[in-house]
């Protein structure tokens, strides 16, 4: 299978942010933004899978502002890892309030999708080749997944694209070392 770089995978959604958006004191609900986080994430799992997704985990979210109501939100999704039948998605989320029409970081997560078949079966994924140095940070050694699992990851580097040896995980050694 021929690796695929984490741009053909990106998937740009921008909306607003409107009243049924919004908690009590007129911000964007936490579910709300993780649901449109997974949106985007999984656009961008099938187009590096060309397969139907499913979601396997949210490994990392990070709320750093809150988005008002009737601000802009952008969010940018790719695939920044892949698996035997598993997948990566790195998100960022932008706001842009009408008053200053700046942009402004304020969320970015990772979500774990899994590649599956008409019958649901796990199907594999191309690997990934990172072309820009934050495409390369973001395709560390170790899976988010695996790590929330308690197992260790084993990865190799081969001709420019990191893979995860499949099979090859094992329970995390927990103490003292021998």
């Amino acid at each position: 299978m021929e690796p695929k770089h984490p741009s053909a995978s990106k998937t740009v959604m921008t909306d607003l942010v409107l009243p049924s958006d919004t908690n009590p004191i007129n911000n964007l609900f936490g579910g709300e933004l993780l649901a449109r986080m997974d949106r985007a994430a999984c656009i961008a799992a099938e187009r590096h899978s060309e397969q139907v997704v499913v979601t396997a985990s949210v490994n990392h979210v990070h709320f750093r502002k809150p988005v008002p109501l009737g601000s802009v939100l952008t969010l940018e999704a790719k695939v920044s890892r892949a698996f035997g039948t598993s997948m990566e998605v790195f998100i960022d989320v932008w706001k842009e309030e009408h008053e200053k029409r700046t942009k402004e970081k304020v969320n970015e997560a990772i979500y774990t999708f899994v590649a599956v078949n008409k019958a649901g079966t796990p199907v594999a994924v191309p690997p990934i080749a990172p072309e820009t140095a934050l495409e390369q940070a973001r395709a560390p050694r170790q899976c988010a997944y695996v790590r929330g699992q308690g197992l260790t990851c084993f990865w190799h580097f081969d001709g420019g694209v990191y893979r995860c040896v499949e099979g090859r995980a094992r329970k995390a050694h927990k103490g003292k070392s021998k």
